[in-house]
This record gives structure tokens, C-alpha cells and sequence, in this order.
């Protein structure tokens, strides 16, 4: 398996793996997300042609197993915030046919390869309280919660 860079003619294979997660997403929570996945191919090239864009696949065999999108967050200073650089990663997801064999774990090494590269002070990321495999993956990696969104629906 190796760790390379998402091309334009990629754009298949990673709609079908983020399909997997949005149809977790929806499942769970139908009141924030559409039934049809809106990962469609403008926004694809729209990511691929924005510089704080980070996109890598997970590829074994001539076929995307995984992939990983991230941004570079700039951080302004402020009278409340202190100035920093940050990746966050909006997905990692792993074709459910091959979880659980450490492919989530080298994207997320990528990443922070390239956060270390780039100087970054660290890494962030959302994770939905019902989704209890990613919250138990991201803790396995040593990431620390860092805050609890709560709501209250209507």
C-alpha cells in the first residue's frame, strides 16, 4: 500500500468511499445532512485547485482503498486568539471492506507529516458523538478531546 496524492482522475474512487461515510452520516443524523451524497465533481476539482487543500489516498493494488482531505487553517491574531497555522482534517475514510487494517492510521501519519512540514502547530478535527469508532481511533492516536459542542433540538 502506498500514501500518494489524489489526481483529477481519482475523483471515482473517492466519491464512492466519502458515499460510505455520508450514508453513516445521514443514517444517524437526517436532520443535518441530504440523502444524496453532495460530494459531487465540481466540488472535487474546486478542493484540487485550492493551495490549502491537502488530499491523499490510500492506494493497494491499483485501487483507492482510504482517503484523507484536509486544510490548512490560518489563525489571525486577535485580542483572544493568539496567531497559528493548523491542519484540520474534514475526512478520513477507509473503504469498509478494509478497515481495521491500519490504513486510517498511515493517512493520519501522512498528515501529520505534512503538518510538521509546513510547521503547523497541530491538528484538528470534528467527530459526531454517534460515531464512536472514529472517536475511539482518533483517542487511539493520542489526539485529546479539545472541546463539547452540545444542542438542543426543535
Amino acid at each position: 500500500m502506498q500514501i500518494r496524492n489524489i489526481n483529477s482522475e481519482d475523483y471515482e474512487s473517492v466519491r464512492e468511499i466519502i458515499t460510505q461515510v455520508h450514508n453513516l452520516h445521514f443514517d444517524n443524523r437526517p436532520d443535518l445532512y441530504k440523502k444524496d451524497n453532495p460530494f459531487n465533481k465540481e466540488y472535487f476539482e474546486s478542493l484540487s485547485s485550492d493551495n490549502n487543500s491537502i488530499l491523499l489516498a490510500a492506494e493497494d493494488g491499483g485501487s483507492i482503498i482510504g482517503i484523507c482531505i484536509a486544510t490548512v487553517k490560518e489563525v489571525t491574531d486577535s485580542p483572544v486568539h493568539k496567531e497559528r497555522r493548523y491542519i484540520c482534517i474534514e475526512d478520513i475514510c477507509v473503504d469498509e471492506k478494509h478497515r481495521r487494517l491500519g490504513i486510517g492510521k498511515r493517512l493520519y501519519d501522512e498528515i501529520v507529516n505534512i503538518a510538521k512540514r509546513l510547521k503547523a502547530d497541530g491538528i484538528e478535527l470534528t467527530v459526531f458523538s454517534f460515531n464512536k469508532d472514529a472517536m475511539s481511533f482518533y483517542e487511539r492516536l493520542g489526539l485529546e478531546i479539545k472541546n463539547i459542542r452540545y444542542e438542543q433540538k426543535f
